[in-house]
């Protein structure tokens, strides 16, 4: 089993402690064109509001992909067990950043949200889509991304751990 970490930090004495962590156990899935086609389904089968941040919500109502190519593209990153997957992103119009990957082996794309936008749009993304690093507290993983996962391989499990600190 593989463990993805979250840890939860709190400042105490003007430094950022570990207070707690989620860590997943979960099983990581080879990388090839089957399992990517068969998991990018699995991933956006699982794909509820419930997942996307309140200010997408209303938009995600007429458009089921919107507002999450954020988790659903880490979640591609943590599950499939390779090293040629990229992370892209570009920002559209409206200010909102798109969210991809890249394989770097065959120049293909994976985004497991590409059927929100036309193709004209898609193709404006992509062409000036920039390498990127995962946002967020110290590039931890997103919670949505965890339970995304936990969803797709019901296997898998979240285990909270609680520090105690004394300072």
């Amino acid at each position: 089993m593989n463990s993805l970490i979250r840890p939860n930090y709190k400042k105490i004495n003007d430094e950022w402690i570990v207070y707690s962590m989620k860590i997943l156990k979960y099983k990581k899935i080879p990388y090839n064109l089957k399992s990517r086609e068969k998991y990018s389904k699995k991933i956006k089968e699982h794909l509820t509001p419930d997942l996307c941040s309140k200010k997408y919500r209303n938009q995600n109502k007429s458009n089921s992909l919107f507002g999450h190519c954020y988790h659903a593209t880490q979640t591609a990153y943590y599950l499939f067990d390779t090293d040629v997957l990229k992370i892209y992103s570009a920002t559209l119009s409206n200010g909102i950043k798109h969210w991809w990957l890249k394989d770097i082996k065959n120049d293909s794309i994976l985004d497991i949200t590409a059927n929100q936008f036309d193709s004209k749009t898609l193709k404006t993304l992509y062409d000036k889509g920039k390498k990127d690093h995962w946002f967020g507290w110290k590039g931890r993983p997103h919670m949505r991304t965890l339970k995304l996962i936990k969803r797709i391989q019901e296997e898998s499990k979240i285990i909270i751990l609680d520090k105690t600190t004394k300072k």
